[in-house]
């Protein structure tokens, strides 16, 4: 990928373990190159892993995907391109619908302070793990990082966390929660 270019992470389902996934990632990386960015190499792969988001149901929509945004954007991140097993989706005219990840993306909701147990156990476990909490608001980045330091973690109200891990082991920590 691209530095400084935004992942959009789309939340998506899927009724299979087995998808198409790109072995060639860093073609996206040639596209600076002329490359046509069109997918390659493509071959059936067993899912392991997957994703799950889990937003507070006590806030705004707009406030909720905000959080969403943020928090798959720090996942992406954290992953990578090959981890995240970002898929290139060629339409039939050819036109490039890419960095959509191939794992299953569930999106559920929780309370605050349940949140909050689930990613101290992802913690624990060494599940890979990002969250969002109620400093990260309002104001530029450097207010909300000031005020995220001047906050103590038992007074951070947690707006969602991001998991990704083994399927397994990531449903039995969010089985406590429902579907969005």
């Amino acid at each position: 990928m691209l530095r400084g270019e935004v992942l959009f992470v789309f939340i998506q389902q899927f009724g299979q373990a087995s998808l198409p996934f790109e072995r060639g990632i860093n073609a996206h990386a040639d596209a600076g190159k002329g490359s046509q960015n069109k997918l390659h190499n493509v071959e059936a792969i067993n899912l392991t892993n997957k994703l799950v988001a889990v937003v507070s149901d006590k806030l705004e929509t707009g406030v909720a995907m905000n959080a969403l945004a943020h928090m798959s954007l720090g996942m992406g991140t954290l992953l990578g391109p090959e981890e995240a097993l970002m898929c290139d989706h060629a339409d039939k005219d050819s036109v490039s619908h890419p960095y959509i990840s191939a794992y299953p993306y569930i999106v559920l909701k929780g309370r605050p302070n349940k949140i909050r147990e689930a990613v101290e156990v992802a913690k624990a476990q060494g599940i890979q793990a990002v969250n969002f909490v109620d400093t990260m608001t309002i104001g530029s980045y450097i207010e909300q990082l000031a005020r995220t330091k001047e906050t103590s973690n038992q007074d951070l109200k947690f707006y969602g966390a991001v998991f990704y891990g083994e399927i397994e082991v990531v449903s039995a920590l969010t089985k406590k929660f429902s579907l969005l």
